[in-house]
């Protein structure tokens, strides 16, 4: 299992988790990747002010995790 999280710290996050899941649902809509990995999206926003609750929520503000489950693997992007 590979971990990758980044953090958005501006007040664009509500929009940029649009955007994201926005290209998440056009990977879903094509066939041939659909053949061989499923994609899945969660998102977790935390209090950047608390920061035990950002420790606990994997120790930074705003996560966006995205699922990729690729021939019965997951992979947590």
């Amino acid at each position: 299992i590979f971990l990758f999280n980044w953090a958005i710290f501006d007040e664009s996050a509500k929009k940029d988790e649009e955007v994201f899941r926005m290209a998440v649902a056009d990977l879903n809509q094509n066939d041939e990747i659909l053949q061989t990995e499923k994609i899945t999206c969660s998102v977790t926003f935390v209090d950047g002010n608390n920061p035990f609750q950002a420790v606990q929520e994997g120790k930074v503000s705003k996560l966006i995790f995205c699922y990729y489950f690729f021939r019965g693997m997951q992979v947590l992007l």
